[in-house]
């Protein structure tokens, strides 16, 4: 039978390597319990309160975390595959390395948060907030974005084998600025109507994106591969707008 712990206080709860498969905790306080390698595949934590919690090794594969408190938990490799994480606080979270495979990530707030080399594919990011995040050696193929704020977020990339990927991914309306995007793959990634002011894609991959309508100025470019780019009515570099 699944649990049903709805709205319980669970703070300091000793739960590790708790069997939660399917289990109701919405709106529970789970504030620095331990719930290290817990199995929470296709729990409903709608609301929950998980700041200070032990998530080491835990399973939250097709979790429901609608509006759910993470900020600043260290979650490096977890697995939220399928995940629901709409409106959810993800401030300071340490997601290195974690796998959000098709998770949906909507209107959720990660600002200042860690990425780095965390697995994206196919997840939903539409209206989050990522500033500030460092999102080095990310995954964030066919990815839906638009609109979302990525302003002054941090990749280095220097090597090419570390670039960001975000080819084929739908960042229209994005908020880019300032952001540090050296040698990324935004192959076939549309921008429309995105915002790029200040940004660094020195090295970066533009082929057949399109960034109709889109805001370049003070972009440093330098060599960056820009084939067969659309640029209807885009502001340039330099302030001019691209016939």
């Amino acid at each position: 039978n699944r649990s049903n712990l709805n709205g319980a206080d669970l703070a300091w709860a000793d739960l590790q390597g708790a069997n939660l498969v399917g289990a109701d905790l919405r709106y529970t306080n789970l504030q620095q319990a331990n719930l290290e390698k817990a199995n929470l595949t296709g729990a409903n934590l709608t609301g929950t309160n998980l700041t200070g919690t032990n998530l080491t090794g835990a399973n939250f594969c097709r979790a429901d975390l609608t509006e759910a408190n993470l900020s600043g938990l260290d979650l490096v490799g977890a697995n939220f595959s399928q995940a629901n994480f709409t409106l959810a606080n993800l401030d300071w979270i340490d997601l290195s390395d974690a796998n959000l495979y098709k998770a949906d990530v909507s209107q959720a707030v990660l600002r200042s948060s860690n990425l780095e080399n965390a697995f994206l594919k196919r997840t939903n990011l539409r209206r989050a907030n990522l500033k500030g995040a460092n999102l080095s050696g990310t995954t964030f193929r066919d990815v839906e974005s638009g609109p979302i704020s990525f302003s002054e977020f941090h990749y280095q990339g220097a090597a090419v084998g570390n670039c960001i990927d975000f080819s084929y991914a739908n960042l229209r309306g994005a908020n880019l600025s300032r952001a540090h995007l050296k040698n990324a793959n935004l192959s076939h990634a549309t921008l429309t109507q995105a915002s790029l002011i200040e940004a660094n894609l020195s090295g970066a991959n533009f082929t057949q994106a399109s960034l109709a309508n889109g805001d370049l100025r003070q972009v440093i470019l330098r060599n960056g591969i820009l084939s067969s780019m659309i640029l209807t009515e885009t502001i340039m570099p330099d302030g001019s707008i691209h016939p």
